[in-house]
Parts: C-alpha cells; structure tokens; sequence
C-alpha cells in the first residue's frame, strides 16, 4: 500500500461490528476523527463521486478488515439536503466496490431516510422509509440486506 492511502487509511478508527449507522452516527464522527485532507478527498473520495461542489463535506467513520485481504471504510457525505453514509471496499489502495447504506434525502416535502445495521457476520441490514413530515410513516418501510462477498464485492440479498 502506498503512504498516502496509509494516512488516508488512518482517518478511520478500526471498529468490530455490530455497528449501527443512524442518521446522527456523523456527529459522534466528527468530534471523534480527524478530518480528511484535501489531498485525501482528491484521491480517495472524489473519483468515485458524483455532485461534489464547494460546500460538499467529507468525515470518515469508521474501517474494519474482512477476509483479511480487504479494508471496509465508512464516511458520511454532506450535500445540500443530501446526506449519506458511503462505505468502500478497498484491496490495497485499489477500490473494488462502494455502496451508499443509509442516509438522508430530502426532496421538495418528502423526506427519505435509511439507517443500516453491521452485524458480527458483516452483513448489512438497512431499513428505509419516506415520509411528508419528520416522522417516518411505516407503511413506506423497506428492509433490506447487502453483504460484501468473498471478492470484495458489496451484492444485495433477496429478503427472507
């Protein structure tokens, strides 16, 4: 691995899940964990985004190691009523896959949310929901699970 992914890398505390991500995860990570340098969001994060401006804001999360070839990295991306909780998977310094696990959309009156859970298995269960005020309305709720794979790839799993 080379040394500036290394420093990236250390952005990241090593966590051992179960994790829960929630809507308000980011605060605790961002009183917790230094802040990405420019530099590491212009390597890392931004080739592999998409409606970055110059009030787009970058905190890592979290990163844990799976298979023991593979660095999992979580951060929390803000955007103008637009918030979501990346994660990465990464083989040295090469990403493999990226998936957004939960967050924050709002659009006009409706709200989306989506809130993820790790398990000790590293298998991902989210629960999403929209709603037209700030409480989210349970009839709009979807479960689903993604799992990172032996590969490195994050799939989606068919609900039980």
């Amino acid at each position: 691995m080379n040394d500036n992914f290394l420093k990236f890398l250390e952005k990241f505390p090593v966590i051992t899940p179960p994790m829960i991500i929630s809507e308000e995860a980011h605060l605790s990570f961002s009183q917790e964990n230094k802040p990405f340098s420019q530099d590491e969001i212009k390597s890392f994060i931004a080739p592999y985004e998409e409606d970055i401006d110059e009030f787009t804001e970058f905190i890592p999360g979290f990163r844990f190691e799976f298979e023991n070839t593979f660095q999992v990295t979580l951060y929390w991306k803000a955007a103008l009523m637009h918030y979501q909780y990346v994660l990465m998977v990464w083989n040295k310094d090469n990403l493999i896959d990226r998936s957004v696990v939960a967050g924050t959309i709002v659009d006009q009156d409706t709200v989306m949310r989506s809130v993820a859970s790790i398990d000790e298995d590293y298998i991902i269960h989210i629960v999403s929901s929209h709603s037209q005020e700030e409480s989210a309305d349970v009839k709009t709720e979807r479960h689903f699970t993604m799992e990172i794979m032996a590969n490195g790839s994050i799939i989606s799993v068919d609900p039980v």
